[in-house]
């Protein structure tokens, strides 16, 4: 039985496939499986994976006959995987050479269900490298306890929902039945909110073990225009399972955490799909904000690190309402400004500046 396994969903990678197997099969830990799901590429990377199957007998392939996208990729290889603990790793992206023992040193020494770490930033047009902590930072308080209670962080710790700055205990995924949805856009929202949720406890390694790779050539923003349904659906499916449980204060940072991903997905398709999707998505949108804040109240909650006047305005408004609003909000703006030293109250109207206020 291997000490990790390690999951690879691959889709058209053929440009970047080679240097993520080169990282895993020259890890420093080298009692690992690589589990690699072709999701039927239409390039050659069926052939590459192949190839390093033959020359390694650690690298085992699954060849998908049609395309399913990644969160059932990601299924067919945990179902498949052998290993005490499991690791994800994007075909576009790579391992630093002792990413794997690292990790598992970490959470087999500590016990834990879950250890994440830091990670590279690699920005593909400019080839430079920078390192990101905000996954980690809501930990760094904690880094030198062998075992955190998530209830023991801030709640606002769930910054995003990927799964691949993590490794896992396979018994925490197969015992609560944790997998990705089948979605092809966010199909890892339902995965990490049932993972946090079930996992007793986490343990932090600051020190980056993945090298995140941003594309020039990958799926841009509006190519998933058309994706927007699973956006919603994610999020729903895991609205059900949170309230399906009985915990309130456990599943709160997974509420704020659902409620600032979708903030954010409207914004990015306000100026980049037509008004019909923008409507669709809103009033979806606004029907989970209303059942979340039924259930958490939390316009009351001093804690929680959300936009609360956008949150308001989606959930009191409607969609027209709220693009008037905001059109207004643009062109018409009213803010506080120092002048010679003196608090001044500024209207602008299209960009001009007029003094409507003056210091007492």
């Amino acid at each position: 039985m291997p000490k990790v396994s390690v999951i690879i969903p691959v889709y058209n990678v053929e440009q970047y496939l080679r240097q993520c197997l080169e990282s895993t099969i020259n890890q420093t830990l080298r009692d690992i499986e690589i589990i690699c799901v072709n999701d039927c590429s239409p390039d050659n990377s069926l052939s590459i994976l192949q190839e390093y199957a033959a020359k390694d007998s650690r690298v085992k392939v699954i060849n998908l006959e049609e395309n399913k996208g990644p969160g059932i990729a990601r299924n067919t290889a945990l179902d498949a995987a052998q290993g005490d603990y499991i690791m994800f790793l994007d075909p576009d992206d790579w391992y630093e050479p002792d990413a794997c023992e690292t990790a598992y040193n970490q959470i087999s020494n500590n016990k834990n269900d879950m250890v994440i770490f830091g990670y590279n930033k690699f920005v593909d047009n400019t080839q430079k490298s920078y390192l990101k902590l905000d996954t980690v930072s809501p930990y760094i308080p904690f880094c030198n306890q062998k075992s955190i209670n998530f209830s023991d962080i801030d709640i606002n710790w769930l910054k995003n929902a990927h799964t691949w700055f993590y490794i896992y205990d396979k018994k925490l995924l197969d015992n609560n039945n944790v997998r990705y949805g089948e979605f092809y856009l966010c199909e890892d929202v339902p995965f990490i909110i049932k993972a946090t949720y079930f996992a007793k406890d986490i343990s932090v390694i600051v020190k980056p073990l993945y090298n995140y790779r941003v594309r020039t050539t990958a799926t841009n923003q509006s190519s998933k225009n058309y994706l927007w349904h699973d956006l919603i659906n994610a999020r729903k499916f895991a609205l059900d399972f949170i309230n399906s449980t009985e915990n309130k204060e456990r599943t709160l940072p997974h509420i704020l955490y659902l409620v600032q991903s979708l903030s954010y997905w409207f914004i990015v398709f306000r100026t980049r799909v037509d008004y019909k999707i923008q409507k669709q998505f809103y009033n979806e949108m606004q029907q989970i904000f209303k059942q979340i804040e039924k259930n958490y109240n939390l316009l009351d909650n001093t804690d929680a690190q959300i936009n609360k006047k956008r949150y308001k305005r989606i959930l009191n408004k409607s969609f027209g309402k709220y693009v008037f609003d905001s059109f207004v909000r643009d062109i018409i703006t009213i803010k506080n400004q120092q002048i010679d030293g003196k608090p001044h109250k500024i209207l602008s109207v299209f960009k001009g500046k007029f003094i409507v206020g003056f210091q007492k």
